[in-house]
């Protein structure tokens, strides 16, 4: 057995524990002539429905042993919020980041958006082994 399919049997029995989580790929279209960042963005449907089991955690500033975690570095260079989410994925979906994520809850789908540079690839020689996505909730839903 290799090493990555060591890997992936591992990460197999970590996320049948993980929450469900709704991944659509859409496509953005800014409104308006303008440069700005302050433009609002529409997401336009660009692909069928991918749901997958993920790993769903919130953002800590935890530091272990002296040294601080990604989340924290992060946080310290304004990349992310405290509010946002860490989702976890196997294999490798087509992710990017105009993908809008939505995350069942006791409240219905939260709709998420990833954050800059936010989905980080592991991978074992050629073969992925899981990503770690940082989103942020989209203000108002979904935006349709």
């Amino acid at each position: 057995m290799t090493v990555a399919s060591k890997l992936h049997a591992g990460v197999d029995k970590l996320f049948r524990e993980g929450k469900t989580v709704s991944v659509q790929v859409y496509a953005t279209n800014i409104s308006g002539t303008s440069v700005y960042d302050d433009d609002p963005t529409r997401y336009t449907s660009s692909g069928a429905a991918l749901t997958i089991s993920g790993l769903v955690f919130p953002v800590t500033s935890a530091f272990s042993r002296g040294k601080a975690s990604s989340d924290a570095l992060l946080l310290e260079q304004g990349k992310i919020l405290t509010s946002d989410k860490k989702i976890y994925l196997k294999n490798n979906p087509i992710i990017s980041g105009l993908s809008l994520i939505g995350i069942s809850g006791t409240t219905g789908i939260d709709y998420h958006e990833i954050v800059g540079d936010g989905v980080i690839t592991y991978t074992v020689g050629d073969e992925v082994i899981y990503q770690r996505i940082y989103t942020r909730v989209v203000p108002g839903g979904s935006l349709f």
